[in-house]
């Protein structure tokens, strides 16, 4: 900043300097002064309770730290020294209760403050809440802050900037130093709310009488007489006599002096300050249980309205935060942030989480942008498929075999699927489970292994992959690569791994009866077969067999005639897909949480599979190659995690 009478030292003078009282206590086109009326608006309900639902909410999302690497990619950190220091700021209070605390300052001042406190060796080791009225930053016209000047009773403490996080709300004009309170541009409104409360609360401590007036009716009373009655009026209809009857010695006219609560109209009153107040923080007034929100409300704009508030308040909120902590606090642990992104982890947050119709419907829509782009991500992490899919038959067709497949024709690199394609969730998840059985062929499997062994350890090791593969399909991360746009990846993950648990728990109960028909039946092929199917139906699925039936329905399973005893193997599979992927994300993904992990753009993630999973053949037992690849003999552990609903530990 240069020329002119504008050097940078008058330029912060004149900043520092140009603070006006009246700007901020006083509103437009009025001399009252609001704010020594209202305060800081927290002694209104209209105020607290949007701010509550803020506070409480806020903390559903916890805080989470990714880095990048020099390829661009970004992995998240689970363990880091200010996640944990956020977490458990002090022995006194949780973090949790640390952003409640901040939360209320910054929205009431548009200033909140962390105190940093380090050991002796100069490393942080406590956060401590400062309130806002009781710090404030000091600079010259030099230097835009050399401290913060805490007060604690008596005495005062200049801070180095370093140990203090300011969270401001925006600049406030009138000094750059601090933030400006959204809350200060709606104080006559919160002043309105207070005053229709108060009156309110006078009419129902008399009774619910307005003010009268009383006359004497033809004759003319002394003073003392008329002090006399309107003392005896007092105490007849306030305090506990209020109700008592009234009897006037003289005639006299009683009239209503004012207006009554119906034509103050004193609900409608209150409606706009209510409306005002939430509009400005954020927060509908259907969220924050306000009258003026819930005379309109449905079970579903409430729904709406809470997803609204979340994403139009609480998310842009999150990221100014999480910017503050990134260039103010991970400063204190890092020497470049520059790779670094501060983010709150949106995927447990229950008002965004979509259901899974809105997840198909998606999807059904999203993968009409055709099915090249698989090859396009098996090729990102180092197993391409394109010469599969361009010798295979895809699309459906009249007479066409409807069941999906894939087959190794010679063991020396010719492999082929056969889908029947239509837009829709259903079939992207199909080929991707057989591509997984494509690369787990001789594609990747060396061809100096005999041709007997150069095949797949076990039809549950070869299904595992397919299955491991096949859950891409609920990924946000995965159908951006394929070119399909998500609106809101972390929702679609959440509501993904959400169905995806509870079809891995349908299904283990489907296997059972699979598994336990076909068992029977090889052992007494003569018994009643319908009767047989529904009795383990009703078991294992807990579905009704229809009255009166009497039919082969198991015959309608493919897998009984052309894959017979054979469907273990997809259950088994599953327990090998989630022991692998563990594994993977282990080794090579640096210990990401195995719900959230994908591989694409990591090429080593299949050199992983490669080497550990597809290299051996046959060369291995199943049982050995799960310990080959995964360090451990197969075991539930890893799969019991998969379908827990997040308060399993991490194996």
């Amino acid at each position: 900043m240069g020329g002119g009478d504008l050097s940078i030292k008058s330029f912060f003078s004149r900043m520092f300097h140009r603070r006006q009282q009246m700007r901020i206590f006083v509103q437009p086109r009025s001399s009252f002064d609001y704010l020594s009326e209202v305060g800081d608006g927290t002694g209104s309900s209209t105020v607290m309770a949007p701010l509550l639902w803020v506070a409480r909410t806020f903390p559903e999302a916890p805080l989470g730290l990714w880095r990048r690497d020099e390829e661009g990619r970004e992995e998240r950190v689970l363990d880091h020294p200010m996640l944990r220091l956020v977490a458990r700021p002090n022995q006194h209070y949780t973090g949790h209760t640390l952003w409640m605390a901040t939360l209320l300052d910054w929205y009431v001042d548009g200033n909140a403050y962390w105190l940093v406190v380090r050991d002796r060796g100069g490393q942080p080791r406590e956060l401590w809440w400062a309130p806002q009225w009781s710090i404030e930053p000091q600079g010259d016209e030099q230097t835009l802050v050399t401290s913060y000047r805490y007060r604690t009773g008596t005495r005062t403490i200049d801070i180095d900037p370093a140990d203090v996080v300011h969270f401001r709300f925006g600049l406030d004009p009138d000094d750059g130093r601090l933030g400006y309170s959204p809350l200060k541009s709606v104080l006559r409104e919160v002043f309105t709310d207070d005053e229709a409360a108060n009156f309110t609360a006078s009419l129902l401590r008399n009774l619910g009488v307005p003010g009268i007036m009383l006359s004497p009716d033809g004759f003319a009373p002394s003073r003392e007489e008329l002090e006399a009655v309107k003392s005896e009026l007092k105490e007849m209809f306030t305090g506990d006599r209020r109700g008592e009857p009234l009897v006037m010695a003289g005639p006299s006219k009683i009239e209503q002096f004012g207006f009554s609560p119906e034509q103050l109209l004193l609900r409608e009153i209150r409606r706009i300050p209510e409306e005002r107040v939430t509009a400005v923080l954020g927060v509908p007034a259907i969220v924050a249980g306000l009258g003026a929100g819930l005379d309109r409300s449905t079970f579903t704009n409430a729904g709406e309205a809470r997803e609204m508030a979340y994403e139009s308040g609480i998310i842009p909120t999150q990221r100014m935060f999480a910017e503050d902590l990134r260039w103010q606090l991970l400063t204190l642990f890092e020497e470049d942030v520059w790779p670094w992104r501060v983010a709150f982890d949106l995927a447990a947050v229950r008002v965004l989480a979509d259901d899974e119709d809105r997840l198909l419907r998606r999807l059904d829509v999203g993968v009409r942008s055709g099915w090249i782009e698989v090859a396009e991500a098996r090729r990102a992490i180092g197993l391409p498929v394109d010469d599969v899919l361009a010798r295979s038959d895809l699309y459906e067709r009249p007479g066409k075999n409807p069941h999906a497949f894939c087959t190794d024709i010679d063991r020396a690199g010719d492999v082929r699927i056969l889908c029947n394609l239509v837009p829709g969730e259903e079939w992207l998840s199909t080929t991707l489970h057989e591509l997984g059985h494509a690369v787990y062929s001789s594609k990747n499997i060396p061809d100096s292994l005999p041709y007997v062994l150069r095949t797949d350890a076990h039809a549950l090791s070869t299904e595992g992959i397919a299955m491991m593969f096949e859950r891409f399909v609920g990924n946000a991360q995965f159908l951006k690569a394929m070119g399909v746009e998500i609106e809101n990846p972390a929702a679609f993950d959440a509501a993904a791994e959400k169905i995806r648990r509870n079809r891995l728990l349908i299904f283990s109960r489907w296997a059972q009866v699979m598994f336990r028909f076909e068992k029977a039946l090889y052992e007494n092929p003569d018994q009643n077969l319908n009767a047989l199917w529904w009795d383990l139906v009703e078991k294992y699925q807990m579905v009704r067999r229809p009255e009166g039936r009497d039919e082969p329905d198991f015959a309608a399973k493919i897998h009984v005639v052309t894959v017979p005893a054979y469907y273990h193997n997809y259950l088994m599979g599953e327990l090998f897909a989630a022991q692998v992927h563990h594994a993977l994300c282990r080794e090579v993904l640096g210990g990401v949480e195995p719900r959230k992990a994908i591989y694409v753009g990591n090429p080593k993630a299949g050199e992983f599979l490669v080497k550990r999973v597809f290299a051996p053949g046959r060369t291995l037992s199943w049982q050995e190659l799960c310990k080959f690849a995964t360090g451990s003999p197969l075991e539930p552990t890893a799969f019991a995690y998969e379908i827990s609903a997040g308060d399993r530990q991490q194996p």
